[in-house]
């Protein structure tokens, strides 16, 4: 065992001869004085300081990032929202200006007379039209025997009627009609008493 440790010794200092002849330096030992040393730990100091800095930079940044892109996401929201919002109130002009030819075509249709081909194409245009009326997003108020409501009906007098009756809609004047849940038009009504 002894012959093999010394030819250990003899590999590694022969190593330690070819690295020198190659021009290899030596290690060498540093020694600083106690100014250098507290100048290289003001040094680190300023170097950690200086990191720490950067990253709470980095975090400022990245909640700043985070704050604009909720903010984005808001402001698209609040676009699309307006955007309906426009396009709704749009479509409900128009539907409320075609109210009066609904009117009429209902008082059309209420003089025809039986077997009229002429009242039968008038009807079928009535229900054509209020069915793309309806797909569009209104919807006829139901007022006849329900209770007033002054948010979606307009009273114009009241009629004396039956205990059972007092405080129903006894008598439809004009219909009402709501356009995706917003009233367009209250139903004019008398109100029993």
């Amino acid at each position: 065992m002894a012959k093999k440790s010394s030819s250990k010794e003899e590999g590694k200092e022969k190593k330690k001869q070819e690295h020198e002849e190659q021009g290899a330096p030596e290690q060498q030992t540093i020694t600083m004085t106690v100014e250098e040393q507290k100048a290289m730990s003001e040094a680190v100091k300023q170097v950690l300081q200086a990191n720490e800095d950067l990253l709470k930079q980095q975090e400022e940044l990245q909640q700043q990032h985070l704050r604009l892109q909720a903010d984005f996401e808001n402001f698209r929201r609040r676009s699309r929202q307006e955007r309906e919002s426009l396009l709704n109130q749009g479509a409900a002009d128009s539907i409320k200006s075609l109210l009066p030819v609904i009117d009429n075509f209902e008082r059309a249709l209420t003089t025809a007379q039986e077997g009229d081909s002429y009242a039968a194409g008038v009807q079928m245009i009535y229900r054509q039209l209020m069915q793309i009326l309806q797909d569009a997003g209104l919807k006829q108020i139901e007022a006849l025997e329900t209770p007033f409501d002054p948010q979606i009906h307009e009273a114009i007098g009241n009629v004396e009627v039956a205990e059972d009756k007092k405080g129903l809609v006894v008598t439809e004047v004009q219909k009402g009609y709501l356009f995706k849940d917003k009233l367009l038009r209250p139903s004019i009504v008398q109100v029993g008493v």
